[in-house]
């Protein structure tokens, strides 16, 4: 049987007791949702219910550390719960939860990430690929900058990081290969490069 609930000063959370033993910690709506009160039986099925909801208010409270840290998809948040050694069942329930809560800004968080990487010089298409990846999937996505002043702004600052006695082969091989790796395609990072470089060097045959 319940014995008493104790609700902490800010009312978000209730310890329950039975026998004078703290036997769960509880959110409000969880309390509430379970219909809880002192005098209650605990049956087994209600003590598995408790144990259950415990379990969720845990995850949900872990989540919600991760969405303080950085923005981050649901998908995100789901993969870190579950690779932290919560059961997928519960991290899922945790999961629907805050997503009714509206906890959740994929839109808004994709948004922030896309920035980031435009301003690292990523390709739309790595940005668009690294999104997916970590589980965005937003309906609407403005990529700030023109691509090819993005591709030709991070060959500048790539190439002025090189040393001036650095072969002109060596910088044209490097900076393509620098563009390549952001994801731009080939016609790009072969012009890109051409305007700070010139003209491709010669390809080296063999006597």
């Amino acid at each position: 049987m319940i014995d008493k609930m104790e609700w902490d000063p800010n009312g978000r959370t209730c310890r329950i007791y039975s026998a004078d033993q703290l036997i769960a910690t509880l959110t409000k709506s969880c309390a509430a949702q379970l219909q809880l009160e002192p005098g209650r039986i605990l049956s087994i099925n209600l003590r598995a219910r408790i144990a259950q909801a415990e379990q969720i208010c845990a995850a949900m409270e872990k989540a919600l550390k991760l969405l303080g840290a950085s923005s981050k998809s649901q998908a995100q948040v789901r993969e870190r719960l579950i690779a932290s050694g919560i059961p997928e069942d519960i991290a899922n329930h945790a999961i629907d939860k805050l997503a009714a809560m509206r906890a959740f800004d994929d839109q808004a968080a994709a948004q922030s990430m896309a920035d980031r990487l435009a301003g690292s010089g990523e390709s739309n298409e790595s940005i668009r690929i690294r999104l997916e990846s970590k589980g965005f999937k937003p309906p609407k996505l403005e990529i700030a900058g023109d691509e090819s002043q993005r591709a030709l702004q991070f060959a500048q600052q790539a190439a002025d990081r090189m040393p001036p006695t650095m072969a002109y082969e060596v910088k044209w091989r490097r900076l393509f290969g620098a563009l390549a790796r952001k994801g731009y395609d080939e016609q790009l990072c072969t012009d890109t490069v051409g305007r700070i470089l010139g003209e491709p060097p010669e390809p080296t045959r063999e006597p």
